[in-house]
């Protein structure tokens, strides 16, 4: 109860309440507060509150904590808010998630924002590369113009923020076309939707 200070490691096998702060990894089965590392925090039990590291946090079981690091955090139960360098990995996000990379999570109740995005449901936008959201927005298009006759269009995302996937050609020489592009979907009404998008082939 209260503060810790190492050169090296903080490591409490029940529980702490305060502060930990270590130059290389902090470790304890139950923390109320927070956490601070050069390298590495760990809480493999109930947490709840902060934790900060250098490269990676991991909270395993009942946990309800913000993670910020430079390289990837794992919450196994709930969090508020994922902040990696790398990669994100979350059950239940109630803020959102940033990752340069990667952000996985079972439900966010707010935002993606990676090179790549996979969920089962956002509430809000999953800004990116590329997202898969489970419950979001999906839509397949054939279609056909006077530049390249053949055209598929693949969307997928949120209504929010989804990315576009493009591929097309003439059948009357060879030329073809892939393209990259976003766009959001407005819906009004049970059955009226108005999409903006940009794309580029």
């Amino acid at each position: 109860e209260g503060a810790q200070f190492a050169g090296v490691a903080n490591i409490n096998l029940e529980r702490t309440d305060g502060a930990s702060f270590a130059g290389v990894t902090n470790y304890s089965r139950e923390m109320t507060g927070a956490q601070f590392a050069g390298v590495m925090n760990i809480t493999t039990g109930y947490a709840t509150g902060f934790q900060g590291a250098g490269v990676m946090n991991v909270s395993t079981l009942w946990t309800h904590v913000s993670q910020i690091g430079g390289v990837a955090h794992y919450a196994g139960d709930n969090a508020d808010i994922q902040i990696a360098g790398v990669m994100n990995i979350g059950r239940n996000i109630s803020t959102g998630q940033i990752g340069g990379v990667l952000n996985v999570a079972k439900k966010v109740d707010g935002f993606q924002i990676g090179l790549f995005n996979f969920a089962d449901t956002v509430t809000g936008p999953a800004i990116g590369l590329l997202s898969f959201v489970k419950s979001g927005y999906h839509s397949v298009e054939i279609s056909g113009q006077d530049a390249l006759h053949g055209n598929l269009f693949v969307r997928l995302g949120t209504n929010s923020f989804y990315n576009i996937l493009r591929v097309g050609a003439r059948y009357d020489e060879e030329t073809w076309g892939l393209g990259y592009g976003i766009g959001t979907s407005m819906r009004w009404g049970r059955n009226n939707s108005f999409q903006i998008e940009a794309i580029s082939t």
